[in-house]
């Protein structure tokens, strides 16, 4: 059963900009758990504090090269509201092409057979 959500139903944030409120929700019970954990595994570039203010790059680099583990542990723990508000506002770089497109079947974004939308590109000055 396909998701209801789309690409263009997420809220489009801007990527490089840090949520003031840190996404509480990521900071107590099995989701903080279960955030403190990814993000010693795979934020090797950020503190687990400074990776709370970008939860979303932390989860796209799961969506891109996590375990099967992970991915699925990321999952229950977040929902997939969450990992779809991730996947919309992805910046150019975020994921590797063959991750974009499996994020989009996995999450219902994409129907099956139909072509998924293109990469994030970088714009040229």
């Amino acid at each position: 059963m396909a998701s209801e959500h789309t690409i263009s139903d997420a809220p489009r944030a801007a990527p490089h900009v840090a949520r003031p409120d840190g996404f509480d929700h990521f900071r107590d019970g099995k989701r903080g758990r279960e955030f403190e954990r990814l993000a010693a595994a795979y934020s090797w570039d950020m503190r687990i504090d400074e990776a709370r203010r970008w939860p979303y790059r932390l989860m796209r680099r799961v969506m891109d090269v996590g375990t099967l583990e992970d991915i699925v542990s990321m999952e229950a723990s977040f929902g997939r509201d969450e990992l779809t508000k991730a996947l919309a506002t992805a910046e150019a770089g975020a994921l590797r092409p063959k991750s974009w497109t499996f994020w989009h079947y996995r999450l219902g974004l994409v129907p099956p057979a139909a072509t998924c939308p293109p990469v994030p590109a970088r714009r040229s000055a």
